[in-house]
């Protein structure tokens, strides 16, 4: 065996890694990376073991989740597609293409996405909400649902008088999307104290305060409109032979809020 011998076949073992090792990278680039989503929060995407929903269930994916698509086909009236995880054990079956969509910044390393849907709390200003999420995600996010509702100062087990904001969002590159944090859920329902009343006086008491059904009033408006309670403009309240009245504006419309005797919310008009 002479020298030029050994070096060639040097030089082709050589050539034949590096073919494999392009062939390798090559296929790496080419797959096609999803991630889940529209679900509902809570809900989760099943992954079955053929392209029907009368198959079997091998896995329940929430949104976020990273599938390799290899192959889509359409049956009766759903598009079905066969994906691979691509995280703890490895499953291939059968998704729902209307919950897939192309996974945004994956370079097949679990660290390099989002992780998923996160979600945030906040009271008295959704502007709180917004700042913990980018803190979470350390950058962008995109917003999938946000909702306000009433309730305590510590807490929104039951209705009160605060107003709380709840975002779900997924880190990644932002959709343009911003919240609006509809008022969801039922009011708080304000009860005036009888202060040096009679019971059987057939009316409020005299130390019925206006304040708070001003507050109130503020509150109500801010879910009609969809916005915060400091965006309100009150511009006081004052006490009827019928009960409570409080009078506010939100960008030029004005409204006023009505209260039985006791200070029970009745309308807002």
């Amino acid at each position: 065996m002479n020298a030029f011998s050994v070096v060639g076949r040097g030089a082709l073992l050589a050539l034949l890694a590096l073919a494999a090792g392009l062939m390798a990278a090559s296929s790496a680039q080419a797959q096609n990376y999803y991630e889940v989503y529209r679900l509902s929060s809570g809900d989760t995407l099943n992954i079955r073991s053929g392209p029907s929903t009368e198959n079997g269930v091998l896995a329940r994916l929430r949104n976020g989740a990273v599938l390799i698509v290899h192959s889509c086909t359409k049956k009766s009236a759903t598009q079905w597609c066969e994906v691979e995880t691509t995280s703890g054990k490895n499953i291939v079956g059968w998704a729902n293409s209307k919950f897939l969509r192309a996974a945004r910044d994956f370079h097949d390393d679990e660290d390099s996405f989002g992780g998923g849907e996160q979600s945030t709390k906040c009271k008295g200003d959704s502007d709180i909400c917004l700042s913990q999420a980018r803190k979470i995600c350390g950058g962008s996010y995109s917003v999938t649902s946000s909702e306000s509702h009433a309730g305590g100062l510590a807490t929104d087990a039951i209705p009160g008088p605060v107003t709380w904001y709840s975002m779900t969002f997924e880190c990644g590159r932002s959709d343009g999307r911003t919240p609006r944090f509809r008022f969801q859920g039922p009011s708080m329902t304000v009860v005036i104290p009888n202060v040096g009343g009679s019971n059987n006086s057939g009316g409020g008491g005299s130390g019925a305060n206006v304040n708070t059904v001003v507050k109130f009033c503020q509150g109500e408006a801010a879910g009609r409109y969809n916005t915060r309670p400091g965006n309100i403009a009150m511009s006081g309240g004052e006490k009827t032979p019928n009960g409570f009245e409080a009078f506010g504006e939100f960008e030029g419309t004005s409204f006023y809020c009505e209260f039985d005797s006791q200070g029970n919310f009745l309308s807002l008009n």
